[in-house]
């Protein structure tokens, strides 16, 4: 059983083998440095996810990536064992460009209202228009 607890939002507990939608249409998904969001799947959908300097750890089959506005401008990508860690641009005054970082295990799948989709898994990385 996992428990995540947030600020605007509240409590939401679920068993870490079923599948969590976490949605934030005005605001942005963020969680402290070390934790790890464990699911079947994993589906995060907001303007910005993580921060360029800690980024939303996922630990679950498929992770979906939704940015809600704006583009994901995939600045740095890297990958360790079966772990795929993505990176948007430093923060700038352009809000459009910065959208944060996830780590993700095995696959990931991202999203975004205007530009192109990403899909990667550990070890490679498919681009999908």
């Amino acid at each position: 059983m996992v428990t995540i607890i947030g600020g605007d939002f509240g409590r939401v507990s679920y068993l870490k083998t079923n599948n969590i939608t976490l949605a934030a249409p005005r605001g942005d998904v963020n969680t402290s440095p070390g934790v790890v969001i464990p699911g079947r799947q994993v589906k995060l959908s907001a303007q910005k996810i993580g921060s360029y300097d800690n980024p939303v750890g996922i630990n679950a089959d498929i992770t979906y990536i939704n940015r809600l506005q704006g583009i994901i401008d995939i600045s740095e990508m890297w990958g360790m064992g079966t772990t795929v860690t993505i990176r948007g641009p430093a923060p700038s005054e352009d809000t459009d460009s910065s959208w944060g970082a996830v780590s993700s295990q095995k696959y990931l799948r991202t999203s975004a209202t205007r530009g192109e989709s990403y899909y990667f898994r550990s070890g490679s990385f498919l681009y999908i228009r």
